[in-house]
């Protein structure tokens, strides 16, 4: 199995990779190693193309060029039956987490097991129910998503991408729209599903309290290309373009401190 910095498995490289829409490049040239069994945190200001990046990654729209590995399989030139198989050992929050308005919590999660496996209903839904309890939601298992906050949605929406125990989760601003305490309560979460599962995680995210609490591993975009990768720490002292605005937040027009930026980036 390929490996990060020599040490540590790769669930997912990229080389030489483009992505972009109707002909339209957005990002190219994007060459990652996202670390196996970590959680990595792809950032950068809005319309930068983490949004792209992820959806090329799960091939919901193709890739312009080069190739995304996971494993030895090169996504980008396998056939259709090994894309589907693939896919399988992947879970996806979508903004918003896509829930089914009509159906309750519990018939949220168990969907895909329904609609996909041959399992029977009794063993899809207490299946279900298990992963409903891994988000804390057990006692919301009937309720309708219109009557649970915000914040639970998000955690329905995460617990019905693992129910079938992917090797990966892709999660797509997963704070977005959740004030402080409820996105903190997420991250601590996101922790948990890591550490109990040892699930591979992959955040789109411009956060910067849930890149401090959740980040192992950085992947930062800015115009139309990686600008730094690593821990929080290396992409700090990497001196990209950008970086320092970034974690800052400090408008292009503004001066820039004179402080190092791997300290400011320290607890």
């Amino acid at each position: 199995m390929s490996t990060t910095n020599g040490t540590a498995p790769i669930a997912i490289r990229t080389t030489g990779l483009s992505c972009g829409y109707d002909g339209r490049v957005v990002l190219q040239d994007v060459n990652i190693a996202v670390p196996q069994g970590r959680i990595t945190c792809v950032l950068g200001g809005s319309g930068c193309g983490k949004s792209t990046l992820l959806k090329t990654l799960l091939m919901l729209e193709p890739a312009m060029g080069g190739s995304i590995y996971i494993g030895a399989d090169d996504m980008c030139c396998c056939d259709n039956a090994r894309l589907q198989v693939l896919r399988r050992s992947v879970g996806v929050l979508f903004q918003g987490a896509a829930l089914f308005n009509s159906l309750t919590l519990l018939e949220n999660v168990a969907f895909p097991l329904l609609e996909l496996t041959e399992l029977d209903e009794a063993i899809a839904t207490e299946t279900a129910r298990l992963k409903l309890a891994l988000v804390g939601l057990a006692p919301y298992a009937h309720f309708l998503p219109a009557e649970v906050s915000g914040g639970m949605r998000k955690r329905c929406g995460i617990a019905r991408a693992l129910v079938r125990d992917p090797a990966i989760l892709f999660l797509d601003e997963p704070g977005a729209g959740l004030d402080p305490t409820t996105s903190a309560g997420l991250d601590r979460m996101i922790l948990g599903i890591r550490n109990r599962l040892g699930t591979t995680i992959v955040v789109v995210t411009h956060e910067l309290p849930s890149i401090h609490a959740i980040a192992d591993h950085c992947i930062m975009l800015a115009g139309g290309r990686v600008i730094a990768q690593g821990t929080l720490e290396q992409v700090g002292a990497s001196g990209a373009p950008g970086v320092r605005e970034f974690f800052e937040r400090i408008p292009p027009d503004e001066p820039q401190p004179t402080e190092g930026l791997a300290t400011l980036l320290l607890p």
